[in-house]
């Protein structure tokens, strides 16, 4: 029984965390995104000098590559700790059913 009940803490803390990870990936401040990239495209578009704005634009594509490798690690992360949630779960299951068939047959 108590293997039960720690498997479900485990369940619903997992569950608890993906929440709030995925909570934090939202983008509340949408407005405020679209008004920086408007003003690095200012700067871009200000730039007359050819070797500043390829520097920037590495600096752009190093920061992307960044975020995107970032984001891949987490994504790795979450998927796993989904695969031991449902793994939990259908052992909860299997659990509940075996005890469900054993008190109908008097065991």
């Amino acid at each position: 029984m108590t293997l039960i009940k720690f498997l479900q803490i485990i369940s619903f803390g997992l569950m608890l965390y993906l929440l709030a990870d995925s909570f934090m990936h939202f983008d509340f401040a949408a407005s405020k995104n679209n008004a920086l990239t408007n003003m690095q495209k200012m700067e871009v578009d200000s730039t007359h000098s050819i070797d500043t704005v390829k520097e920037k634009a590495k600096s752009y594509l190093d920061t992307i590559r960044r975020v995107h490798k970032k984001y891949s690690a987490k994504s790795v992360i979450n998927f796993w700790l989904i695969v031991g949630l449902i793994i939990i779960q259908l052992f909860l299951l299997k659990n509940k059913n075996f005890k469900r068939v054993t008190e109908n047959n008097g065991l």
